[in-house]
């Protein structure tokens, strides 16, 4: 659902087995919440880009990022994208918008920031690989 939207941090301790949501700071700002981004890890650097949103989630607090995940099923263009119930029944189309913003999140610092970038910029798009 567009609740189901994230727009925090949940960070697996493959040591101990444990899930933990960590602070982060943000002080330019945080990427808006999303499905279907990509993400790498880049030395100490996590790059988020791309994804889906809606209105409503841009307005939206995020819900509990250690239970609750997206539902979402969609496609790389505009057209045929539909959120799809827990038990895989059609809902009603919200407004999406896809996304090209690049983010990066130093897991060191636990601080994120917008990643100015230069050039042409790849379409907004979402459920893409990196």
């Amino acid at each position: 659902t567009v609740e189901q939207l994230r727009g925090d941090v949940a960070v697996f301790d493959v040591d101990r087995g444990e899930w933990t949501a960590p602070e982060i700071r943000a002080p330019t700002g945080v990427p808006c919440p999303r499905a279907g981004h990509s993400a790498v890890l880049y030395s100490k650097t996590m790059l988020v880009f791309g994804g889906i949103t809606t209105n409503e989630a841009l307005r939206a607090q995020p819900p509990d990022p250690l239970t609750d995940f997206p539902t979402f099923r969609s496609s790389a263009s505009t057209e045929d994208t539909v959120p799809i119930s827990p038990a895989g029944t059609p809902k009603a189309l919200p407004e999406l918008q896809y996304l090209n913003d690049l983010w990066a999140l130093d897991t060191a610092q636990l601080c994120w920031r917008g990643v100015e970038t230069y050039g042409d910029k790849p379409k907004p798009r979402a459920d893409h690989s990196a």
